[in-house]
C-alpha cells in the first residue's frame, strides 16, 4: 500500500480531468468517478486499485490524495496477474 498527498494549483475541474484522462495512459482503467466538493476517481490495474481523492481547501488550492492498495479478490477467484 502507498499513499501520497499533494497540493495542486488550478481549477478543480482541470485537476479532476488531468487525473481522469491521464492515468489510463499509464495502464490504469477508470472504474468509477464522482465529481463534487469531494471528488473521487477509482482505477484498477492488474491486482492493484488506485483511489484519487480531490478537495478544494480553504486556501483555494486542490488537496489531492492518491492511495494504491492491493485489489480484494473475491473468495474462490484467482488473483489477476500484474502486467
Amino acid at each position: 500500500m502507498g499513499r501520497i498527498s499533494l497540493t495542486v494549483p488550478g481549477e478543480p475541474q482541470t485537476v479532476f480531468a488531468y487525473f481522469r484522462d491521464g492515468l489510463p495512459g499509464s495502464g490504469w482503467a477508470l472504474t468509477s468517478s464522482s465529481y463534487s466538493k469531494l471528488s473521487l476517481l477509482t482505477f484498477s490495474k492488474g491486482d492493484r486499485v488506485a483511489t484519487v481523492q480531490l478537495q478544494v481547501s480553504n486556501f483555494g488550492v486542490n488537496e489531492v490524495t492518491i492511495t494504491v492498495t492491493p485489489a480484494v479478490v473475491p473468495a474462490g477467484r484467482p488473483a489477476a496477474a500484474t502486467p
